[in-house]
């Protein structure tokens, strides 16, 4: 992971200023049909 950190930043070092940088990424869990987001764990919060 360290390393693909280290592309990006060389990749990018050209443009000299970086003025946005969005990091998204994430998981879910499926709460259909009720939205019955009280199901989930402690454990599913913190892994979403």
């Amino acid at each position: 992971m360290d390393e693909d950190c280290r592309k990006i930043v060389a990749a990018a070092a050209s443009w000299r200023k970086l003025d946005v940088l969005i990091n998204n990424t994430g998981i879910t869990k499926q709460a259909l049909p009720n939205h019955n987001f009280d199901g989930f764990s402690a454990e599913d919060f913190q892994r979403i």
